[in-house]
């Protein structure tokens, strides 16, 4: 072969190669551009988003009316139901796979919600809500898939942290794009409800500050809702606040709802170094050895004190709810330190004794509460107190156990939270705590009965107050129950309509046969 054919044949070779890499690239970027449309056709808004952002929309609308108008009650149990109906309906549109499993946390939030038509619960404080919202929050996770193990584990609180503030914002400005064909979307009305959705809760401020700013703008705003009608300037505004919750609703559900590719990297279990580790469980250790020999030559002391309510106050007062809080450190370093190990023998007898340790404080600080209780009587929080503690060491027995006998023991510790709090939320502990304090004061183990507890606890004390009221001899204390007690409740039982519980309507009954006597 001569030279001039030695260059044609590799000036040929250079264009089939070139033509061949053209091609490879083309062929690249079909299958990236298709990746890129798929992936982007999978996030715009179809008809059904649509219908279900709308859906949400009210949902928020009737929880900013209810709110305005105080409902509570019944009306707590609808807007369960109304809300897990309609997330379970959408689940269902768009082909979620609903499991077994999914219906055991759906029932939950349910029974939680009912609970409020039937009792007022002032003895949780009102945390009783925020466990509702968290059980609904938690089951929708469970329903789409969203949490890092398919089952309850340590990562509870981590999926639902993820869960609720980070995944509904991510990507958000290509999550409002309306599917009008399979290649064309349509930018301009992407960015008027991006624009609007931005500038509606700005608006809102700016619109009453501008209020405060010029009276004659003032006295505009005034005429104009006027002009609408109260009424209707009150559905206005829940209407506007209910818009950017309805749509976070919508995120919530939505973008959790979404597929997301697997990160390898979060299911990697770090590890400490065990000396570290252990360095950390023998300083406490050793911490709590000398407390406890303190705290056993302090009760020592108190012993040979001459018996009185003013030493019982002084010796039990101080020291439970701190108690409570050393003792929930220890969980939380316990879970983590074991978290991080390797199931070290040396590193699991120290996790023996904190556990234990964290046993003996636990009996420390609830006899030192039912000291106090014995001497002084029951309130909220001292129940909520004793409850805690009692479910906590239940929780710390499970963690010693699990050091020795591997099983799910995160999953049964939040098995019994949770039905713990469902145990509560049904019965009438308010009731039970005005009860307790009565029979005490009749029975000399308390010297003075603190009707103010009776006013904390609200409705759920009547039954018991009522019958004491009926049986004491004491008119002075039979009057101070009338006037601080009896009385206030009802007038709050009719300034507040819009709260419709069966305890209440019974409390109403009650109350009117007693002070119509």
């Amino acid at each position: 072969m001569d030279e001039k054919d030695q260059k044609d044949s590799m000036y040929n070779q250079q264009e089939i190669e070139s033509t061949d890499r053209e091609n490879e690239q083309a062929l690249f970027d079909e299958f990236d551009e298709s990746v890129y449309d798929e992936e982007e056709a999978d996030q715009w808004l179809t008809s059904k988003e649509l219908i279900f952002m709308g859906a949400c929309i009210f949902l928020g609308y009737l929880m900013i009316r209810a709110f305005m108008n105080g409902s509570g009650g019944i009306w707590v149990s609808l807007l369960t139901i109304v809300s897990c109906a309609t997330v379970f309906t959408y689940a269902k549109v768009t082909n979620q796979q609903v499991k077994k499993n999914h219906y055991g946390y759906l029932v939950y939030s349910l029974l939680l919600g009912l609970s409020f038509s039937f009792l007022d619960n002032r003895v949780f404080l009102g945390l009783n809500l925020i466990f509702l919202l968290l059980s609904m929050n938690y089951w929708v996770l469970v329903l789409t898939g969203k949490r890092r193990v398919p089952y309850l584990s340590q990562f509870i609180i981590s999926d639902i942290i993820i869960g609720t503030f980070k995944r509904p914002f991510q990507n958000l400005g290509s999550t409002f794009v309306f599917k009008e064909s399979e290649q064309k979307k349509d930018k301009t009305i992407k960015n008027i409800g991006i624009g609007l959705l931005i500038s509606l809760p700005i608006f809102i401020v700016v619109l009453l500050l501008l209020s405060k700013a010029d009276s004659m703008f003032e006295q505009f705003l005034y005429s104009f809702t006027v002009t609408l009608s109260e009424n209707m300037a009150e559905r206005i505004i829940a209407f506007l606040f209910a818009l950017p919750i309805g749509v976070y609703l919508f995120l919530f559900v939505y973008k959790n709802s979404l597929k997301e590719a697997e990160d390898e990297k979060r299911n990697r279990k770090r590890k400490g170094q065990p000396i570290i580790l252990l360095t950390v469980l023998v300083s406490f250790i050793l911490l709590y050895l000398v407390f406890f020999a303190t705290a056993i030559l302090g009760y020592f002391d108190f012993r040979q004190e001459p018996f009185s309510s003013m030493a019982v106050s002084d010796y039990a007062r101080t020291g439970f709810f701190q108690l409570s809080l050393v003792s929930l450190i220890n969980v939380t370093m316990f879970l983590v330190i074991k978290s991080l190990s390797d199931n070290q023998k040396i590193i699991t007898l120290g996790l023996s004794m904190i556990g234990i340790e964290t046993l003996g404080l636990i009996v420390l600080g609830f006899a030192k509460m039912q000291l106090y209780i014995s001497s002084f009587g029951l309130t909220i929080l001292r129940f909520n107190t004793s409850c805690f503690m009692i479910v906590l060491f239940i929780c710390v027995c499970l963690f010693i156990v699990a050091l020795w006998r591997p099983f799910h023991y995160i999953r049964i510790t939040i098995i019994v939270v949770a039905l713990s709090i469902l145990g509560i939320s049904f019965r009438n502990t308010g009731n039970d705590i005005a009860a307790f304090n009565i029979q005490k004061y009749q029975s000399g183990q308390i010297e003075e009965l603190d009707i103010e507890v009776f006013y904390t606890i609200g409705i759920e004390a009547v039954p018991a107050v009522v019958e004491f009221y009926d049986q004491t001899k004491d008119s002075d204390l039979k009057e101070l129950l009338n006037y601080e007690y009896l009385r206030p409740m009802a007038d709050q039982l009719e300034k507040n309509p819009a709260t419709i519980t069966l305890q209440r309507m019974q409390s109403k009954k009650l109350l009117k046969q007693a002070l119509h006597e």
